[in-house]
This record gives C-alpha cells, sequence and structure tokens, in this order.
C-alpha cells in the first residue's frame, strides 16, 4: 500500500498591475495574472470602486462582457486585451477625472469550489481642463485642452507599479 501525499495547488493572483498616475490622455493598460493550480477559471472580473465593468468567462458562449461604469470606457478588440487561463490584461480610454479610483482584479474558480481570489491597485488620472466653459454659456460636453498636469505625471507618464500579491480566501 502506498502512502502518497498530494498536494492541491490552490488558485491564487500572482501579480496586478494598474498605474499610479496617468496622463487624462492616456489609454491605459490594466493587468492581472495568476495561478489556477488545480481549479478551472470560471471568470475574471474587473471592478472600480467596487463596481462590475469587465467578465471574462472562458466557458459561456459570450466569453467577454462589459458593463457601464461611470469614468471607465474599455477600449474594445485592442490587440494589448488579452485574456487566459494565465492572465487578463485590458486597456481603458477616453479617460476623464471620474477615471481615478481603485481598480480590483478578482479571479473565480470553477465548481464545485469557486474560490476566489482578487488584489487592488489605485490610479490617479492627472490633468486640468481649461477653456471649458465661455463666460455667460454653458459648459462644453467636452474639454479639446489640458494643461497644468502633475509634476509626476509630466515627467513619468506610464509609470505603474506591480504589486506581487499572496493568495487571499
Amino acid at each position: 500500500m502506498h502512502n502518497a501525499l498530494t498536494i492541491a495547488r490552490c488558485l491564487q493572483l500572482t501579480e496586478i498591475s494598474v498605474p499610479d498616475v496617468v496622463d487624462v490622455r492616456e489609454t491605459v493598460t490594466l493587468s492581472c495574472s495568476y495561478d489556477m493550480g488545480t481549479h478551472k477559471l470560471n471568470s475574471v472580473k474587473w471592478y472600480k470602486d467596487e463596481r462590475e465593468f469587465f467578465r471574462y468567462s472562458p466557458m459561456m458562449p459570450k466569453s467577454i462582457m462589459t458593463f457601464d461604469v461611470e469614468g471607465v470606457t474599455v477600449l474594445q478588440n485592442s490587440t494589448e486585451q488579452i485574456c487566459n487561463q494565465f492572465r487578463c490584461s485590458i486597456q481603458l480610454h477616453q479617460l476623464n477625472i471620474r477615471s481615478s479610483g481603485s481598480y480590483r482584479c478578482e479571479i473565480s474558480g470553477d465548481a464545485p469550489e469557486f474560490k476566489l481570489a482578487h488584489g487592488v491597485g489605485n490610479m490617479t488620472v492627472a490633468g486640468k481642463c481649461f477653456s471649458c466653459v465661455d463666460p455667460g454659456a454653458a459648459p462644453k460636453a467636452r474639454c479639446t485642452q489640458v494643461t497644468n498636469l502633475l509634476p509626476f505625471a509630466r515627467n513619468h507618464p506610464s509609470e505603474t507599479t506591480s504589486k506581487t500579491m499572496k493568495r487571499l480566501g
């Protein structure tokens, strides 16, 4: 009789990358990497301030879904958008002040356990619009000029912080 020790590998988020400070004119990439261990990937969900805006569900007929969240516009059909059993990268564009906030990547395994793991990164959108309002007129729908960017954003427009995540849950 053999006594075998079986080591079950756990589902874990291994890295999340969310830019710390971005220029309002930029297109930004959010990404997370994960190790599914012995679990099968059920879904990857992205949230901004606890509101879901993107879902990748490889076992569903429509594997990618987006949801309306103020300040978040996912760049559709981007060559940078890659979601699979190892990582999920998406791009956001048309940033504005409401794009600043807390971004969470959540992965879930399939039945019967539906294990979860997640990681969080904060992003600040830098930029100040001017010439948006003519004296005595209603505000224009969109600003066309950006000035007075934070010094950090001007000197490091694509600086990102990657965080190594420990298994959660």
